[in-house]
């Protein structure tokens, strides 16, 4: 699996592939009332997550 990462915004941006290391499925981040904030770093620059489900 590749990722497109994209450098820039708008006029002058350019894109490169990227390999993927890792990635993670069916990770669970639960907030509660007691904790509203998790904080986490990405390892590398394109890194991203994607929400699936919010309740």
């Amino acid at each position: 699996m590749r990722n497109l990462v994209v450098h820039g915004a708008g006029r002058g941006t350019s894109y490169s592939i990227a390999a993927t290391d890792l990635v993670k499925r069916d990770v669970t981040i639960r907030l509660t009332n007691e904790e509203r904030v998790k904080e986490f770093t990405l390892g590398q620059l394109g890194s991203f997550l994607r929400i699936k489900k919010l309740c």
